[in-house]
């Protein structure tokens, strides 16, 4: 009976977290805004994670990645938080498409970042938040993933043997597997999911991004044998890859880690 009650008790508590966690506590700020970078007054464009300023300019949610197929079916036609919104931006350079990547900050202090990957409208993605806040970022997509939240309810990680990978050129994915081996050449390191890596899955880590591995706590040597997440746009050459350039794109499992 005691025990029924601890879980149920635990259940409580995690929807709890699930409904408020990106809330910055009262006086705090969100360790997703950056630090010492003005604000700016947007509106959202109406679809999709695109936010208009005054000036003319266009912010994207930086860090979230949403599935085509997911906006499509959802019809990407709300937000998880309302506004009035802010944009931080985090850098003053536009992408190809000509947006500023940004955070933006909505309704009651919540970041609209987490708050789409924590209901389940998007992937975490990576571009160049800090660790702490790519950290509570991958929490919120645990979360997601583990209420069946959004895309969740049909998406699953691919496994690193499934053969349908080959399909998934220029797609962003996860995938997950044990890393059988770690290969090396002068320039790459190439994390292998099985014997046949000239044709399998393959995760690919420049030789000059191993010591920013290291500083955020991966030793890519010790990856054999290790049940790792990996999370990128699928590049074939002779096999299906995904080109390792962040930390972030990288996940260590332990067994509480797998839902």
């Amino acid at each position: 009976m005691f025990a029924l009650v601890r879980i149920r008790c635990l259940i409580l508590l995690l929807f709890a977290l699930t409904q408020s966690p990106v809330q910055s506590a009262e006086g705090t700020k969100d360790v997703c805004v950056p630090e010492g970078v003005e604000g700016v007054e947007v509106e959202w464009a109406g679809a999709g994670h695109s936010f208009l300023s005054r000036d003319g300019r266009t912010y994207f949610l930086s860090d979230v990645y949403s599935p085509q197929s997911h906006q499509e079916n959802e019809g990407a036609g709300h937000l998880p938080v309302g506004g009035p919104y802010i944009a931080y931006p985090l850098s003053d350079k536009p992408d190809r498409w000509g947006e500023l990547p940004a955070v933006v900050v909505g309704q009651g202090g919540y970041t609209v970042n987490k708050s789409v990957i924590l209901a389940g409208q998007s992937f975490v993605f990576y571009v160049g938040l800090n660790t702490e806040c790519q950290t509570a970022l991958l929490e919120a997509e645990r979360l997601a993933r583990l209420e069946q939240r959004g895309l969740w309810q049909t998406y699953s990680p691919y496994d690193a043997e499934d053969a349908t990978l080959l399909k998934r050129y220029g797609e962003y994915h996860l995938v997950e597997g044990t890393v059988l081996s770690v290969g090396h050449t002068r320039k790459v390191i190439y994390l292998n999911f099985s014997e046949r890596w000239t044709q399998d899955f393959t995760g690919i880590i420049q030789r000059e991004n191993v010591e920013a591995f290291a500083r955020s706590g991966i030793d890519v040597d010790a990856l054999e044998g290790q049940f790792v997440r990996l999370r990128g746009v699928v590049q074939l050459r002779r096999g299906p890859e995904i080109l390792l350039e962040h930390a972030a794109q990288l996940e260590v499992l332990q067994p509480e880690s797998l839902n």
